[in-house]
């Protein structure tokens, strides 16, 4: 090769290699920019991820895969992406249904609010329909999780206001089927039914198969508060108020109730009366026409109550005599077996002590009966045989009762002309032996006892 000369001069010239100098330092930081500038585009495309976060790689915008925790690399952008979607759970306010509130509302409660007849504002003030055709206002949480962010990317642009219209269809379904007073007593069925809803909505739009979890889990929807509207909350409170007093006269008849179980063992007393304390106990009304259940005596009493109703119907109406006979028949019966069990030995309690007593002085009163009777025959006897001397007898018989009654006070007066002055007035002392008296027969009668 034919060697090229340099110009005359250019070797010894000093601004021709300066100038060649600058041009290959100039060529050689031209060349690192470069490296660089591909090194950071190729970094474009790294990626990390943390354990709350799922990546979706995107080529072309186009979803290829999801990756998890940790470090990932697509294509650098623009031709790929890497978009981070957490997973942690979040929470949406549902207040839709509620009525509008000014900043100095949100610092008081609804007992102190000023309350108008104006009815709601359309526009302004949210409220839900229930299905007793009543009003309420409910505000609520929902807690959620995206657990496919892939699914949910491709057929959602964003996921909240998709979220939140599913939760208020489903609160109107769930209202629709419910008394308003359901929801303000205990809306948990409430808030259970717009979850189920919601999640089924939402499983729907997703496109989630039967049997596959669902690209986003509705967690939770919890009740934050509800009301009535404004206009209604007087009566309202006057509700609540009686509602209360109800719980409380409740709770104290059930406790008056289970004292009644001192008095018998329960299971006596439920054969008796059955379970009164049970708030069930009304529903139960076979308890009283068969009075028996699971094939043993219950609520007996209630059953001869509704037995001598029947009877008093059946006198009543013409040609009834043999369900008269009847009904008699089955209240004989189960009068027997009311006495059967409370005279029964192992009723045990007070019931025990009251019928001894009662069989005591039942036998007490027979008695004292039939010695009057047989006295009376024996004195009848006499008055048959002499009535003038059984007279005279008698006579004669009070008037030693009555002269020697210590209680009774006498006054001897002799017979005269000018006639006694009788003072009525009882003498004190004697007054004071006639309480000696009967207080030391009583003394006396009880040391007996």
């Amino acid at each position: 090769m034919e060697h090229l000369e340099s110009p005359p001069g250019a070797e010894t010239d000093p601004a021709m290699k300066s100038l060649a100098g600058a041009l290959h330092a100039s060529f050689r930081v031209l060349s690192a920019l470069m490296v660089l500038f591909v090194v950071l585009f190729l970094a474009t495309g790294v990626g990390s991820i943390s354990p709350q976060e799922r990546g979706l790689v995107k080529v072309f915008g186009r979803i290829t895969r999801v990756a998890k925790e940790g470090f990932v690399y697509n294509w650098p952008f623009p031709i790929g992406e890497i978009e981070k979607v957490s997973i942690q759970e979040r929470q949406i306010r549902i207040e839709d249904f509620w009525l509008s509130e000014t900043a100095k509302d949100k610092f008081k409660d609804l007992a102190s609010r000023s309350r108008t007849n104006t009815g709601l504002r359309p526009g302004w003030d949210g409220y839900l329909l229930t299905g007793d055709r009543n009003l309420v206002h409910v505000k609520f949480l929902c807690r959620y999780q995206v657990q496919d962010p892939a699914a949910v990317r491709m057929r959602v642009v964003d996921l909240e206001p998709v979220l939140r219209d599913a939760l208020c269809r489903a609160a109107v379904q769930a209202g629709a089927v419910r008394t308003a007073d359901a929801i303000q007593v205990d809306p948990t069925g409430f808030l259970q039914d717009v979850k189920t809803t919601a999640q089924a909505e939402l499983d729907a739009l997703l496109a989630v198969r039967p049997g596959d979890p669902p690209a986003v889990r509705v967690n939770s929807v919890l009740s934050e508060d509800k009301t009535w509207p404004l206009a209604a909350y007087t009566a309202y409170e006057q509700a609540q108020q009686a509602r209360t007093e109800r719980t409380t006269k409740i709770n104290k008849a059930l406790g008056e109730a289970r004292d009644l179980t001192k008095v018998i063992v329960e299971e006596y007393l439920e054969q008796l009366v059955g379970q009164p304390w049970n708030r069930n106990w009304r529903k139960e009304a076979n308890s009283a026409r068969t009075g028996r259940r699971n094939g043993r005596p219950y609520n007996l009493i209630g059953h001869l109550s509704y037995l001598e109703d029947e009877l008093r119907q059946a006198q009543k109406r013409p040609s009834s005599s043999e369900t008269v006979l009847m009904l008699q028949e089955q209240i004989d019966a189960t009068r027997n077996e009311i006495e059967n069990i409370l005279t029964s030995a192992t009723a045990q309690g007070e019931v025990q002590n009251i019928i001894t007593d009662a069989y005591a002085k039942k036998t007490a009163v027979i008695q004292q009966a039939q010695k009057q009777a047989d006295a009376f025959r024996q004195r009848y006897a006499q008055y048959v045989k002499a009535p003038q001397m059984f007279l005279e007898n008698e006579w004669a018989l009070a008037l030693d009762d009555i002269f020697n009654a210590p209680t009774n006070t006498k006054y001897y007066i002799n017979p005269g002309k000018k006639g006694d002055v009788v003072y009525i007035n009882r003498d004190p002392t004697v007054m004071k032996e006639i309480r000696d008296y009967l207080r030391q027969k009583k003394n006396e009668e009880q040391k007996k006892k």
